[in-house]
């Protein structure tokens, strides 16, 4: 994974990500996207414990980063750091005693299931190959709530295996998701009727020598083209484009699992989160909805505004 611009300390201290980590090559990217934005301020390998303080307290007041950004810049820093101090290319580790400040976790926006639905029809009624392609897409998203990475990725050799198991098995599908982790995902009859049509003309689509479900190009189909045509489809539904994205038809499902009464430890493992916190936050979208349905339908809030 050699790279010009890198030099030789960020190239092994990416290397040991992807070996003894496992973490994904977009991971390392990000990685090396905040490293690399950190030197043009630092000298990496000349920077004491002030110079990091200092740096550190500009990131997070001067405002022009998201907090979110600003805690993987420093959680970047005090990795690469540690990476160094071990292999000897710093004699001090300048982040040892600097925390990672916290941070309120945005809530995710999400279409309804109604919405979710409309958008799913709407999709339908295309009958073109291409048209095809995204239905297919969004019932497979929508039916497992992978990141669209992952759905992306999925080759159609094992997509193919997925779709001619015996009965019990039909439509588990075990792939290898963030980090390197393993996990197990469940297709809906509707997912799978979908795939099945769209394989009946996936070899019109541009590309389809290409071994992915989803072929494009330089491999798959590009995730900035789903987007694009997600929201394309999101006018056709009569849906403001902005609150859709292909993550977000992840963070959909993950919600209406919970409001129709799944368990947060069940949608954790469908989503294949680390740790239940980041699958959390889907509560706080659920409470925000019946906040507003309390708002807009208690029988007093009727009568206030009959009063006024």
């Amino acid at each position: 994974m050699a790279h010009l611009d890198h030099p030789s300390w960020l190239e092994a201290f990416l290397e040991m990500l992807i070996v003894e980590k496992g973490l994904s090559k977009n991971t390392c990217d990000a990685y090396a996207f905040d490293i690399i934005e950190a030197s043009k301020t630092l000298d990496i390998l000349q920077a004491s414990s002030c110079d990091m303080l200092h740096y550190v307290h500009n990131l997070s007041f001067e405002g022009s980063l998201h907090p979110r950004s600003v805690a993987r810049r420093i959680s970047a820093l005090r990795q690469v750091y540690q990476f160094l101090y071990q292999e000897d290319y710093v004699k001090i580790n300048p982040m040892a005693d600097i925390s990672i400040p916290q941070y309120a976790p945005s809530i995710p926006q999400v279409l309804t299931m109604e919405e979710m639905r409309q958008l799913i029809d709407t999709a339908k009624q295309n009958t073109s190959a291409k048209g095809i392609r995204m239905y297919a897409l969004l019932e497979l998203l929508y039916s497992t709530g992978l990141r669209i990475s992952e759905a992306l990725s999925i080759s159609l050799v094992t997509l193919n295996a997925v779709l001619q198991e015996t009965q019990e098995q039909a439509g588990m599908l075990c792939l290898r998701g963030k980090g390197d982790k393993e996990r197990i995902v469940f297709l809906t009859q509707n997912a799978q009727d979908a795939l099945i049509l769209y394989l009946s003309v996936r070899s019109k689509m541009p590309f389809s020598k290409n071994p992915y479900v989803f072929p494009g190009k330089s491999g798959h189909w590009p995730r900035q083209s789903v987007g694009r045509g997600l929201k394309v489809l999101a006018l056709r539904s009569h849906i403001d484009p902005k609150r859709i994205s292909p993550h977000g038809i992840r963070h959909g499902f993950a919600t209406h699992l919970l409001e129709q009464g799944v368990d947060l430890f069940s949608i954790k493992s469908f989503l294949g989160h680390r740790d239940i916190s980041s699958t959390q936050v889907y509560t706080h979208v659920t409470q925000r909805r019946l906040s507003q349905v309390l708002k807009d339908y208690h029988p007093l809030n009727y009568i206030n505004q009959e009063l006024h």
